[in-house]
């Protein structure tokens, strides 16, 4: 684990791009559908969640509504909202393009 995203070529074992701005681990990596563009999102244990340009390897946007360390995010289909969800047991899905939050959901844990 570290703070950096990476994209590899799988076929060649080398690393084609990396995208820096997390301050600690990256937990969870989700690209955008392929109709979609260039997204992947990151989550971390920083309590933040990020969109990166894959092609500039630019953040695009960064989430930080959690209170503890993000773990996981996921595109929908159309890849215009994200979802996030965190060890604080809230789990929120955002509208991608201008970063607000579009719904909550309270585990209650």
């Amino acid at each position: 684990y570290d703070e950096v995203v990476r994209i590899w070529n799988v076929e060649r074992a080398e690393c084609e791009r990396e995208m820096k701005g997390h301050s600690y681990f990256v937990s969870c990596v989700c690209f955008a559908p392929n109709n979609c563009s260039d997204l992947l999102a990151s989550a971390s244990f920083d309590k933040s969640a990020k969109v990166w340009s894959t092609r500039s390897r630019e953040c695009l946007l960064t989430i930080r509504a959690h209170t503890r360390s993000v773990s996981s995010v996921c595109f929908d289909p159309d890849g215009r909202r994200l979802a996030t969800s965190g060890s604080d047991g809230v789990s929120k899905v955002w509208d991608v393009e201008s970063g607000a939050c579009m719904l909550t959901f309270d585990g209650g844990c």
